[in-house]
């Protein structure tokens, strides 16, 4: 078979200052700034409707709960600062249900029915990947804020050539891409996968296979446990994980199933026998502040935004704001909701419309943004959003109400983002630490 040539490991980087062009929508937002709305003729310009559909019931609730905070400290700020050029922001929300059959009525309901300028949300990857197939139809730009599914830019965009999908946030390879990178580092040879029931849990495990098969040497895959969504006893699949004698998990739980899995995992004494647990998810607020003290040590967790990281001035007076606002830090999907609504007004001021959706598509295909995780880039061609996150093993730090991170892993966004779709390539040499920022904690 003939191999593929080699990209420059520069040439991400180079067509993305090429593309890019950085808005500064995000930098120039003051986030406690006081402004007024334009108006028009004395009547205030007509408002930017965004509907907003998560996951608002049940054990994983808290996502929703995190989703909404960040939408609605973005709104505030934003219409402070004058909102979209001129127009202020208008919120709604909905219940998704993890249902893709219900996504899609969402979908159609903010659109046809209440007039959104576009849609924002969702979190499992068949719900959003239902939307997404309905775009055409709507004619209206979403933002997956959540959804980690490679397929949505991979497929439906680069493929389908759905032009009106875009995501926020980073997809699997956050959670496949770094967690081999962490694993292969920690020593474990016998690995088992616990995850939930659907393609998250699939594709991740699939891709953790591949790139750890790359990464480390005498690796042995020993079995997995697929778990229904709602599963509150996790007993009798951490029993098959402890039959099959690893030395380490990789798991792609989340929100409140991931904490009643790992209080179970401790009380059964798997972390008595095991290395590592590894987490793609496991540094989502809701999963520290529920497991606090009981979290052990011996986990590796990341996201998609840590609150710690980049070490800028955007990223220090965004947390203070969110912590002051809502007594937590934030979560990644607070951030991740919070972001989306910066691309969009920085694709917008990019157009110089709020009312052509086709010139908004445009300017956000290849738009580069700041946002307290960092500046983002919106590859042209697939929609994926670039940016870099760190893993980290689970440390108890007195000066903070819930656990935090250490010993971070951090590669630079390129590596991520080989070629659209990407492939599965070797990693490069060490990140570099970042200077981790104390942000004060108000109770």
């Amino acid at each position: 078979m003939k191999k593929k040539k080699e990209k420059p490991k520069n040439m991400e980087r180079r067509r993305f200052i090429k593309t890019a062009g950085i808005a500064g929508a995000g930098a120039a937002l003051a986030l406690s700034g006081a402004g007024k709305i334009r108006k028009v003729y004395g009547k205030a310009k007509r408002p930017i409707k965004v509907g907003m559909q998560s996951i608002l019931s049940g054990p994983l609730a808290g996502y929703g709960e995190f989703q909404v905070r960040g939408c609605e400290l973005a709104k505030e700020h934003i219409n402070a600062a004058g909102g979209i050029l001129g127009h202020p922001i208008e919120m709604k929300y909905r219940d998704s249900e993890l249902n893709p059959a219900v996504g899609v009525k969402n979908a159609r309901y903010f659109i046809q029915d209440w007039g959104a300028d576009f849609i924002t949300g969702t979190d499992s990857s068949p719900l959003a990947k239902a939307v997404g197939e309905v775009l055409p139809e709507l004619k209206k730009i979403f933002i997956a804020t959540h959804s980690a599914t490679h397929d949505l830019h991979e497929v439906l965009v680069y493929k389908k050539k759905i032009k009106y999908l875009f995501r926020s946030e980073q997809s699997f390879y956050q959670d496949s891409y770094g967690g081999a990178l962490v694993a292969a580092k920690l020593g474990a040879k016998r690995w088992f996968m616990i995850g939930p029931d659907e393609e998250y849990g699939y594709k991740n495990w699939e891709m953790f296979k591949a790139f750890l098969q790359k990464f480390g040497k005498d690796i042995k895959f020993v079995g997995q446990v697929w778990v229904p969504y709602g599963t509150t006893d996790f007993t009798p699949y951490l029993s098959k994980a402890m039959s099959a004698d690893p030395d380490a998990i990789f798991s792609t739980e989340w929100g409140g199933e991931l904490v009643s899995c790992i209080k179970q995992a401790k009380m059964m004494g798997m972390f008595r026998k095991i290395k590592a647990w590894l987490t793609g998810m496991g540094a989502g607020m809701d999963v520290l502040e529920g497991l606090g003290r009981d979290y052990p040590e011996k986990c590796w967790g990341s996201c998609r935004y840590w609150f710690q990281y980049p070490n800028t001035k955007m990223n220090y007076e965004f947390v203070k704001a969110f912590v002051e606002r809502f007594g937590h830090y934030p979560h990644y999907s607070s951030e991740g909701n919070y972001s989306a609504l910066l691309m969009y007004k920085a694709a917008c001021e990019k157009a110089g419309t709020v009312d052509d959706v086709d010139k908004i598509v445009a300017a956000m295909e290849g738009l580069a943004f700041e946002s307290p995780a960092g500046v983002r880039w919106i590859r042209p061609e697939d929609h994926a959003c670039a940016y870099s996150v760190p893993w980290g093993r689970i440390m108890h730090d007195p000066k903070y109400p819930m656990p935090v991170l250490t010993d971070w892993v951090i590669k630079p966004w390129p590596f991520y983002w080989n070629s659209p779709p990407p492939e599965y390539a070797p990693p490069p040499g060490p990140g570099e630490l970042p200077k981790i920022p104390d942000v004060p904690y108000k109770k």
